[in-house]
């Protein structure tokens, strides 16, 4: 009788799941498929990671762009009271007048946090919100 390969299978070619390169193949074939899940998957995180720090930059300029803004329509609102002390030839001599100066840069530090601390509570407040409406769902 002819050799039947496996006992359990009745295959009549013996070596036909046992040959050698059918096996590095396969085990190439299962790196090869466990590498490019690694690597889609690290690729998404670094996406991920790219657009959350793109946000955050954005919303750190937006913070800074209103706070300027804000102390510098406060410097303007003071020149436009007393020009004469924001004249360019004594701010050259005697330097900016030193109240409003320094309230304005205030004003507009002021401004910025109040805008970074809405940006960083807003989102805590949706995780909370999402997170009890889902176990309401339950």
């Amino acid at each position: 009788m002819f050799p039947t390969g496996h006992a359990s299978s009745g295959d009549p070619h013996p070596l036909h799941d046992e040959h050698p390169s059918a096996h590095r193949r396969e085990a190439c074939l299962r790196f090869l498929s466990a590498a490019q899940a690694t690597t889609s998957q690290a690729l998404q995180e670094c996406w991920t990671a790219t657009v959350r720090f793109s946000r955050l930059v954005m919303r750190i300029l937006f913070c800074l762009i209103a706070g300027v803004g804000t102390g510098l329509v406060v410097a303007g609102s003071f020149a436009l009271k007393s020009p004469e002390v924001w004249d360019l030839e004594k701010i050259q001599r005697i330097g900016p007048p030193l109240g409003p100066v320094l309230l304005s840069i205030g004003i507009a530090l002021l401004t910025a946090e109040v805008f970074l601390l809405s940006f960083v509570i807003r989102p805590a407040r949706r995780r909370h919100h999402h997170s009890y409406d889902s176990s309401q769902d339950r």
